[in-house]
């Protein structure tokens, strides 16, 4: 059975330079948002089909967006804006609780374009990684995993790499040290 449209379950965002906020239920999950358009997700019979922008037939390739990761349970809310998958539209993520707010995820000054500006500077193909729009907007680089088996970059890309750590460690200790909070 070809996947069918998942219901809309769509939020309006706030404007440019507004915040937005949501409760969540206490679930494991991720919220995406997108800019311009709405994305694309289906259901087929396993269940949800997310975008995978490593896929060039996806619905959601040319749509810039992101999302974030969370668990909301009785020890309390884990939340990262993963950046595993792809690199995207920059955004932090804040919790406000009765201490007040709380919020990770924010580049340094010039911190984005100076990420796309240093992968299309790498020699070897790297910025066969980034995805753009028909207009040239920038909308991700995609993690080189999926730069990896989608083609975009030769399997040989860190052979030289890995061959000069071996070389280091043949005959040097590498020594790694546990967190101080986890010793075993």
């Amino acid at each position: 059975m070809p996947p069918i449209a998942a219901p809309d379950a769509s939020i309006i965002g706030p404007a440019n330079g507004s915040a937005l906020t949501i409760d969540i239920p206490q679930f494991s999950g991720r919220l995406y948002f997108s800019y311009g358009q709405k994305l694309v997700f289906q259901l087929a019979t396993g269940g949800l089909v997310q975008p995978a922008v490593q896929n060039p037939s996806d619905p959601n390739e040319n749509i810039l967006f992101n999302w974030s990761e969370y668990t909301l349970n009785s020890s309390g809310l884990f939340v990262n804006s993963t950046q595993v998958d792809m690199f995207s539209a920059p955004y932090a993520v804040g919790v406000r609780g009765s201490d007040g707010t709380q919020s990770t995820g924010h580049l340094k000054s010039g911190g984005y374009s100076g990420f796309f500006a240093s992968l299309r500077a790498q020699p070897g193909g790297w910025s066969n990684l980034i995805q753009t729009s028909s207009n040239g907007t920038v909308l991700r680089a995609l993690s080189p995993g999926d730069g990896l088996t989608s083609g975009l970059l030769s399997s040989s890309i860190m052979a030289d790499y890995v061959n000069r750590v071996w070389t280091k460690y043949g005959s040097a200790t590498l020594t790694v040290t546990p967190f101080a909070d986890q010793p075993s």
